[in-house]
């Protein structure tokens, strides 16, 4: 139970726990582990978990499991000059100390660099005002879990880690304020992603899929087998399957059908959404290449079609997303 910050009325309980015969005690533990760093960390209060205070836990737990390669770039100058500049767009209005940063972490079991890889991306938006386009303060009030997405992201790598899983992980954390200020990010701007596409801002609110670009950007620099993205992405879903039914979209239907079955199968499921590509011409801009939030129903498919622009590998050939061979998954908390 979630209280570090509960002075009264604090009841202790002595429990133990009696293993039936056969039992993966090991696996069970870390499955517990996971989920308890997962919630605790959403629902820390944004005074106690800003960007620093996440890339610090992440450290502290990754380093305790033996991953050495973690790294972060952090502020609005660095982000800029290493090329992430929709994060450092979003974070540029937070106070001193709550600073844009992107965090990355490596590992692969063995240390074999045969293994296929996979890329876990988790949005991590420390608290979410709305920006300009402010939130009322109803919407505001668990704004402190719009970094959901990361925490989740940091417990499956957890869990794929201390489970010794066949493969090379990369995790990616772009972590961010969505704060007001004088020089905060104004509808109208037109702000440039990792990959070069531009983005006109029509609502400052529809910020976790600006930094989300930039890392799928990140990702797909690679050649990763498979790309999974958590994120607390729109209201939208919420609205079209209900608080407990997370949206999942996938441009690998192969892929999106297995981690349905396999979500029945365990009792925590996901619903395969449609990216439906008549709804690609509601993210154009006449300024710019895409506008971040459409103005026509369906906002959580249009928020997925414009994430999908960024999972398409460079190339100057026209048969550019047929030569991609990753997978790329979105689950909207």
């Amino acid at each position: 139970k979630f209280n570090y910050h509960k002075t009264i009325g604090i009841t202790n309980y002595n429990t133990s726990i009696i293993w039936p015969k056969n039992t993966a005690i090991n696996q069970v533990k870390s499955l517990v582990k996971a989920y308890t760093i997962m919630k605790d960390l959403t629902d820390t209060p944004a005074l106690s978990l800003g960007p620093n205070e996440l890339e610090i836990a992440i450290r502290e737990i990754l380093t305790t499991i033996g991953v050495n390669q973690i790294s972060s770039i952090i502020g609005i100058e660095e982000l800029v000059k290493n090329n992430f500049p929709q994060i450092a767009a979003v974070g540029m209005a937070a106070a001193d100390g709550r600073e844009p940063r992107i965090i990355e972490a490596n590992w692969r079991l063995n240390d074999n660099d045969s293994l296929p890889e996979i890329v876990i991306i988790g949005k991590g938006v420390m608290f979410d005002t709305g920006g300009l386009n402010i939130k009322s303060g109803g919407g505001m009030k668990t704004m402190k879990r719009d970094m959901a997405g990361a925490a989740q992201a940091l417990a499956l790598s957890l869990l794929i880690i201390e489970n010794n899983l066949p493969v090379k992980l990369k995790l990616i954390i772009p972590s961010v304020e969505n704060s007001i200020s004088g020089i905060a990010l104004r509808p109208g701007d037109i702000i440039r992603s990792r990959n070069n596409k531009t983005t006109e801002i029509t609502n400052t609110d529809a910020e976790g899929r600006l930094i989300l670009a930039d890392a799928l950007s990140l990702a797909v620099e690679g050649n990763p087998k498979l790309i999974v993205d958590f994120a607390t992405l729109t209201g939208a879903a919420r609205v079209a399957l209900g608080n407990d039914l997370p949206a999942l979209f996938s441009n690998n239907q192969d892929a999106a059908l297995k981690l349905w079955n396999i979500s029945n199968e365990i009792a925590d499921p996901v619903w395969p959404m449609p990216l439906y590509e008549p709804l690609r011409t509601a993210i154009k801009s006449n300024i710019a290449d895409f506008i971040n939030a459409a103005e026509v129903g369906g906002g959580a498919i249009t928020a997925a079609l414009y994430l999908s622009e960024y999972i398409k590998k460079p190339s100057t050939t026209v048969d550019n997303e047929s030569s991609d061979n990753s997978t790329s998954v979105t689950k909207e908390d």
